[in-house]
């Protein structure tokens, strides 16, 4: 679980465009923290 100092840190990492540095495993849990319901859905390619 990401404490309050790692969620500040990531989220202004995100609000500068850093993208690269997050996982998309990082970046559910982000979105799930603050209150959204993330999901993902796949398709073949």
């Amino acid at each position: 679980m990401l404490d309050q100092t790692t969620l500040i840190f990531s989220v202004s990492n995100l609000d500068r465009g850093k993208w690269e540095k997050f996982s998309l495993d990082m970046l559910i849990t982000l979105a799930a923290r603050v209150g959204q319901k993330p999901s993902l859905a796949l398709k073949a390619a």
